[in-house]
């Protein structure tokens, strides 16, 4: 743990793999009570961005790898002069969550012992009125200082019986160790359309620096020794402002319990009045738990602040199993409609994170785009009657940031679809012209592109009948300052997902069908344009079609389906140019390798072409596009061998041999799948550094924030490959506009 009585380091970086959670209890022992003090340490636990992890998961060796709401209980219960304090967005995010509405989540923080807690904007996804209902059932003050209805807090006279909170909804102070420590709660203003805004009616949110500061001066003014805003504003640049903005400009604040941009995050940032202000995040998803203590033995509080993993965390604390029980109580009575199999898939439906960036906000996936032809195919069964729209084309858009969990290969449950649908929307359809859909579609891809990267953005569009392409290189929409001009083409695509009509920037007058989520079609993830269009119809939940869809795309499939990603969603000037390649594997039966033996094989799908392994039992395929490529494998019978995933990202025309860099490594490597091999590249300081590794589906690249070496005028770069596919894979690195390889590495 560290001090930081006037600075406070920047908590070292972390790279968190993300993996399925199985919760399991795991035998407990006594749980002695954490060492005691002089009595003059209060120490703070806090949470953040929980999204219904509730449960404990461990590793193999016992080890914690989620940190549940039982451990949680057991720190609170046995650490002397404690808090457990929460920052938002934990009653939504899992199946569990879901079917209760965000009540079992209340549930589970009366037993784990919470004291307070600030409202996240994923509190408002079941409506105000279930808010005001899950609110009303805690047993700790529930705050939310510049959230209103009707000119007075929302949250006020909500609640009651609870000790010490006069149920104002804005601010509380806990007496700990003879030290008052005053709490006070900003929701992100954002929340207008980070839930469906429908959700909001009636609701305003203050600014969130101005609510921040009257509440620092009204607990100082009731005699706070400390004041410790609990925020759920985050520190994501996009947002404005970020919990670092409002540290600058306030005073009175001593420690900002932050949320909201799921961010592993602890740093020190001065105030207004030149003091230093304590901000800290856990990332998100119990990944980690939040250590603030305040140490008053010198007279005045010196505060130290750290994030400990699960590992850390759970050596010192084990489950309460009062808790464990409730928690499992509720997965039994669910289990059986979780357990329930709607369909079969033959390849992983992506729609996960990767390095803590969601794919489907900066990328087509296969998922995003089974989820929007799951609208169009609805929205086309709600209007086949209308006469006014037999001839008029359906589009879909459901963005990324909706799009939650990979389902992987295999039988599919509602469960899973809940997982990723979590959020309870319906469909809307609407009507729409070329116009307004660029404008549409400028939104969803007005990320920031930097080295290769686009960056996440939660209304990226994943589409259905359409296809788009965009460039990075044009102005970017900005809400309310840039329309942006990076959409360069929309294209309608008939009933077999081909070209069918390109449509026109300028066209205001043809009519289209835009089937979307009910968060989107009302302006949520700053959809503005769309909120007062004509509806047209609207249906069952998101959650339930996409379910009926992949049942029917079973039965179709004769007991399973596979689904792949269609280019409808073309990427102009980002990166290194690509070419054809090569791809080579070797092909194996019953684990040997088939040595100069005719097989068939089929690529993305198509026809199957015969084709004849080497004397060493390798296949090579040529004039592959760019990217990666699903290949089954045939015997000449017709017997499926094997699947197979190409083996480079990208082909890149131009390779330079001749590098005006060092690297600290030049050969091949080899890698288990899950695993990141690291390379770290020095050039000069006016050299320009862009890298790639093409779309991430073989394996995917880190990078790390450049490295001044101020001695010798050099810039040092670390890049990484993590092999997420079995295959090989190079990483390429562009200097100065010329494209050199770094390394090869091969997966398995």
């Amino acid at each position: 743990m560290k001090k930081i009585e006037g600075r406070l380091p920047a908590a070292a970086l972390s790279a968190l793999l993300s993996c399925a959670l199985i919760f399991s209890t795991v035998p407990l022992a006594a749980v002695p009570a954490v060492a005691a003090d002089d009595g003059s340490t209060v120490t703070i636990y806090h949470t953040n961005d929980i999204h219904g992890n509730f449960g404990s998961a461990y590793n193999a060796d016992g080890s914690l790898k989620s940190i549940g709401m039982d451990v949680l209980a057991a720190a609170k219960e046995n650490t002397p002069n404690s808090l457990l304090v929460d920052s938002g967005d934990v009653s939504q995010g899992k199946f569990i969550t879901a079917q209760t509405k965000g009540s079992f989540a209340f549930t589970l923080m009366n037993a784990a012992n919470y004291d307070v807690m600030c409202l996240g904007n994923h509190e408002f996804d079941y409506g105000t009125t279930q808010l005001l209902s899950n609110v009303k059932s805690a047993k700790f003050p529930v705050l939310a200082a510049n959230v209103q209805k009707s000119g007075v807090p929302l949250l006020k006279d909500v609640q009651s019986g609870i000790d010490g909170y006069d149920n104002n909804g804005e601010s509380v102070i806990k007496t700990v160790a003879g030290k008052k420590i005053g709490f006070f709660g900003i929701t992100t203003t954002e929340t207008a359309y980070k839930t469906n805004p429908k959700n909001t009616n009636g609701v305003t949110f203050e600014n969130e620096t101005k609510s921040a500061q009257t509440q620092a001066d009204s607990l100082k003014a009731k005699g706070a020794d400390v004041v410790v805003g609990i925020l759920h504003v985050g520190v994501d640049s996009s947002s404005n402002p970020t919990s670092e903005m409002v540290a600058e400009n306030t005073s009175g604040i001593d420690a900002i319990l932050d949320g909201h941009s799921h961010t592993l995050y602890n740093k020190e940032i001065k105030n207004k009045a030149g003091k230093d202000v304590c901000i800290d995040q856990t990332g998100s998803s119990a990944a980690n738990v939040g250590v603030l203590k305040i140490n008053f033995a010198s007279g005045s509080p010196v505060i130290t602040s750290e994030n400990d993993t699960p590992a850390d965390f759970g050596k010192t604390f084990k489950a309460d199993e009062k808790v464990t029980a409730i928690f499992d109580a509720k997965n039994a009575e669910l289990k059986p409609m979780q357990q329930a199999v709607i369909g079969r898939t033959q390849n992983a439906l992506y729609g996960g994170t990767y390095e803590s960036k969601s794919v489907c906000r900066a990328d087509e996936t296969n998922l995003g785009s089974l989820i929007s032809d799951a609208m169009v195919e609805k929205a086309s069964e709600l209007v086949k009657d209308r006469k006014e729209y037999i001839s008029t084309p359906i589009v879909a858009l459901e963005n990324g940031g909706g799009v939650r969990k990979t389902i992987p290969a295999g039988n599919i449950t509602i469960a899973d679809v809940n997982d990723v649908l979590p959020f309870g929307n319906t469909i809307s359809v609407k009507e729409v012209t070329p116009a307004i859909l660029y404008k549409t579609l400028e939104v969803g891809c007005s990320g920031t592109y930097k080295d290769g990267q686009l960056s996440a953005v939660g209304g990226f569009p994943q589409v259905g009948g359409m296809r788009f392409e965009f460039d990075v290189s044009k102005p970017a929409y900005v809400q309310g300052k840039v329309e942006g001009n990076r959409i360069s083409k929309i294209v309608l695509l008939d009933k077999n997902g081909k070209d069918s009509k390109v449509l026109s920037r300028t066209d205001t007058k043809t009519k289209i069908l835009l089937a979307s989520n009910d968060f989107t079609i009302a302006g949520g993830d700053g959809y503005t344009m769309l909120s007062g269009l004509k509806g047209v119809a609207e249906s069952d939940g998101l959650d339930v079609v996409t379910q009926n869809f992949i049942t029917a795309l079973t039965t179709r499939g004769k007991g399973s389906f596979r689904y792949d990603t269609h280019n409808r969603c073309v990427i102009l000037n980002s990166g290194a140019p690509v070419s054809e390649y090569t791809g080579s594997f070797i092909v194996k039966q019953n684990d040997k390798p088939l040595a100069a033996t005719k097989v068939l094989v089929s690529i993305d799908g198509a026809p199957k072409t015969a084709l004849k392994t080497n004397g060493a039992g390798s296949l090579a395929i040529d004039l592959l596009k760019a990217g990666g490529h699903a290949i089954e494998v045939y015997t000449a019978s017709g017997t499926k061998i094997m699947d197979e995933f190409t083996n480079n990202l990208l082909g890149l025309n131009s390779v330079v041999s001749t590098k005006p860099f060092t690297c600290d490594t030049t050969a091949a490597v080899k890698t288990k799948i899950g695993h990141t091999y690291y390379a770290m590249v020095t050039v000069p300081t006016n050299y320009t550094v862009n890298y790639t590794s093409g779309n991430g589906k073989v394996l995917a690249t880190l990078a790390r924030k450049p490295m001044k070496n101020a001695a010798n005028d050099t810039v040092s770069y670390l890049f990484g490959y993590k092999a997420v596919k079995q295959g090989k894979a190079g990483l390429y690195v562009t200097i100065n506009g010329k494209v050199y390889k770094l390394y090869e590495s091969t997966a398995a």
